[in-house]
């Protein structure tokens, strides 16, 4: 009996392929740069998977760099100059649904940053563009709002980006062939 289960087990595991959790960074070196009203305030890059992922937890832009925030002074209330909020929007376009994956970074603070944006579906996206194992991620600012009855002290707000990576938490399938670990990791799987 033992023997039949083992025969049945190896079989499974020789037309079943397995899928593994893995957290995945990829460098977007083209995101890197100057993000200013009056220069650059957009860049995309595109990027490749080494294969598909089967399943997609979540999806996040890490970026790294520094924000220079402008200073306004509106006239009601205090007389000191207060930040205002410098903006960064993600997008990852679906081309499958036509939506898109978003999210953004609002700060008033000035200095050094290292954060973790967490896209999230707008109208209707999935991950489904990624069968493919290819995407792009686009990067703009919002530099210089008009505001009413406000009066810019220092000059528009602008961000540096030195480093940007797309961080994905996916399960991506491991070959069972009788040649790649895979399939000795399958025969030991849960």
């Amino acid at each position: 009996m033992r023997r039949t289960w083992f025969l049945v087990a190896i079989s499974l595991c020789c037309v079943v392929g397995w899928a593994v959790g893995a957290v995945v960074e990829i460098p977007l070196p083209d995101l890197a740069g100057r993000y200013y009203l009056y220069d650059v305030f957009q860049r995309t890059c595109a990027f490749e998977l080494s294969q598909p992922p089967t399943v997609v937890h979540s999806a996040s832009l890490r970026l790294v760099g520094t924000a220079t925030v402008r200073m306004a002074w509106c006239g009601f209330g205090s007389m000191e100059p207060y930040p205002e909020a410098f903006r960064l929007f993600a997008t990852m376009p679906d081309s499958e649904t036509g939506g898109a994956w978003g999210s953004s970074l609002w700060t008033t603070d000035s200095g050094a940053f290292d954060v973790s944006l967490l896209f999230e579906p707008r109208s209707g996206a999935t991950w489904a563009f990624l069968e493919d194992a290819t995407g792009e991620v686009s990067v703009n600012s919002m530099g210089c709002p008009v505001l009413d009855s406000c009066w810019p002290v220092t000059l528009c707000s602008e961000a540096f980006i030195e480093q940007a990576f797309l961080v994905l938490d996916a399960e991506f399938p491991v070959p069972v062939d009788e040649s790649t670990w895979g399939r000795i990791k399958a025969l030991f799987h849960d």
